[in-house]
């Protein structure tokens, strides 16, 4: 049965990814890359937490719903 090794294929995915991530760890502002599985994070540093874009994004979402 063509693609029934799904636990395999996600390993070879997830092999690429890192691959790919890793031209990230040279940049200046970057802290750490890491993964786990399917699930990668790019770790910034240097920011305020006031210039982070998820915090201006959660306080929007925040007001709009009213929490």
């Amino acid at each position: 049965m063509i693609g029934s090794d799904v636990l395999g294929e996600n390993r070879k995915k997830a092999k690429y990814i890192l691959e790919k991530l890793e031209r990230f760890k040279i940049l200046k502002n970057v802290k750490e890359v890491r993964q786990r599985g399917m699930i990668s994070a790019i770790e910034l540093k240097g920011y305020r937490p006031e210039e982070r874009v998820w915090t201006k994004g959660i306080s929007i979402w925040t007001k709009k719903w009213e929490f």
